[in-house]
């Protein structure tokens, strides 16, 4: 698994061009990482001829705005918490204005103006995740990724690791940019922890490097997040 992860990390990262990148391989249920990488890499046997660009962890050490991935999240906190039900429209026709900032979709929906939440994930609006996510609210919003693990470091057993980077203060303009990803900096392992619920019926449970039946390690103990419905009905949508 490692192999293959390096392998096709270096091919895609060679192929966009990309500055850097990060993968993880993990099991959902145990939260057991059986692979991650970081590009970039170096040979650790001659750590001195490389750079430290290199010799930088971005699966761990590395913070960033991840994005859309974000928007899956917001939908389930809305569903889970009774704000949003399946067959609502959303109008995604115009930008939202958020004090002086205006949001805005990179690209438009297609059929119409209006969409479902399963189109606003399908087809990533930003407009309808915003909608979505101010019925949340900042505090439940900042619960629910709390209890994701995204709110602090990543409990994973590697020297380094990041804390992620928070908002100054959590107002009505940070709650709809963090509903699709932005204003919010998590690492790599960390969200993958966090995204992992979906495949793990609504349970969450913290990443590790040591294998399952590892005597070190401390016992696992899943955590419920969100309702297994709910995890069910956003991967049906993703």
């Amino acid at each position: 698994v490692q192999y293959s992860l390096e392998a096709e990390l270096n091919s895609a990262a060679v192929k966009t061009g990309a500055k850097g990148g990060a993968g993880v391989v993990m099991d959902a249920r145990s939260g057991e990482v059986l692979g991650m990488a970081s590009w970039p890499a170096f040979d650790p046997n001659r750590p001195q001829d490389s750079t430290s660009e290199a010799r930088f962890d971005r699966a761990t050490g590395g913070v960033y705005e991840l994005g859309s991935v974000f928007k899956p999240l917001t939908v389930s906190a809305a569903i889970d918490f009774g704000e949003l039900t399946l067959r609502e429209n959303f109008d995604v026709r115009r930008p939202i204005q958020i004090g002086r900032f205006t949001i805005h979709d990179d690209h438009p929906l297609p059929n119409g103006s209006r969409a479902t939440p399963t189109n606003i994930v399908a087809h990533s609006s930003n407009i309808g995740t915003v909608q979505i996510g101010l019925r949340v609210g900042a505090e439940r919003q900042q619960r629910f990724l709390d209890n994701l693990g995204l709110l602090e470091a990543s409990p994973v057993e590697v020297a380094g690791s990041a804390d992620p980077l928070l908002p100054d203060q959590w107002s009505d303009l940070t709650t709809a940019t963090v509903s699709f990803g932005h204003g919010l900096a998590v690492s790599p392992i960390a969200f993958a922890s966090a995204f992992s619920v979906f495949a793990n019926g609504g349970d969450y449970i913290p990443p590790t490097i040591l294998k399952e039946q590892d005597p070190l390690a401390e016992p696992r103990v899943p955590e419920r997040v969100m309702s297994s419905p709910t995890a069910q009905v956003v991967v049906e949508m993703l």
